[in-house]
């Protein structure tokens, strides 16, 4: 085991405690914003079948008029994009500390206080690695949930066009370009990349003992609706 100073060590345990949080901070973030996403889909979903309940008053032609194959193509993309943000609000596992059984487990072995920190230091090593990929999984998800709901909401639009008088070129060419220019500066590209960089990893329990500090790590309390609960 590398001799680290107990100063070390607690700088160590204050820096790791502040990472921690601002990953569970930023975990936060992405399931709030697909909370929100979600709302939008279920606020548009029914605002699209309230509005063609008018073109069904019409008779059959009116609604074949309203179902054209931008409708179809937005409306399938407002469904994915409400699939995505569901899982996405589902799905909300992280790592945010020590768990109970690592507390009875500190108790039962009965460690000193440089031995608990020494070992929280390598604990907080294992959540902070679980905890990036968790990140790099949920990143691309809910981007992609967002540009599914601009690209329900352009084709709707369209569709509605469409239903009235024919689109043309010079309107469907620049959305065409317009949306082509907000997948590529949306950052998927490059979220993309770096979750199939970090997918590689496992769970907590598949982290070997910290190197350096030659330290099993304590079992972590995971929050949220798919954490693993005994």
């Amino acid at each position: 085991m590398t001799d680290v100073p107990p100063e070390t060590i607690a700088r160590l345990r204050e820096e790791a405690r502040g990472a921690l949080d601002g990953q569970i901070a930023t975990l936060d973030a992405i399931d709030t914003k697909a909370h929100s996403v979600l709302q939008v889909n279920v606020a548009l979903a029914t605002l699209v079948f309230t509005a063609l309940a008018v073109p069904a008053g019409f008779g059959r032609e009116a609604v074949a008029a309203f179902a054209n194959a931008y409708t179809v193509a937005g409306f399938l993309a407002l469904v994915l994009s409400t699939a995505v943000s569901g899982l996405l609000y589902t799905a909300t596992s992280r790592y945010g500390g020590l768990g109970p059984d690592a507390l009875d487990r500190a108790i039962e072995d009965g460690l000193s206080e440089p031995e608990f920190d020494t070992r929280l230091v390598a604990s907080y090593a294992a959540w902070l690695r679980a905890n990036r990929r968790t990140n790099a999984r949920k990143a691309p998800l809910v981007t992609l949930s967002v540009l599914l709901l601009v690209i329900a909401i352009t084709g709707l639009g369209l569709g509605a066009v469409e239903a009235l008088r024919t689109v043309t070129l010079p309107v469907l060419l620049p959305t065409l370009l317009g949306l082509s220019v907000l997948v590529a500066v949306s950052g998927l590209a490059r979220q993309l990349s770096r979750w199939r960089r970090v997918r590689a990893g496992g769970s907590v329990a598949d982290v070997p003992e910290t190197a350096l500090l030659d330290a099993e790590p304590f079992a972590g309390l995971q929050t949220g609706v798919d954490a693993d609960v005994e």
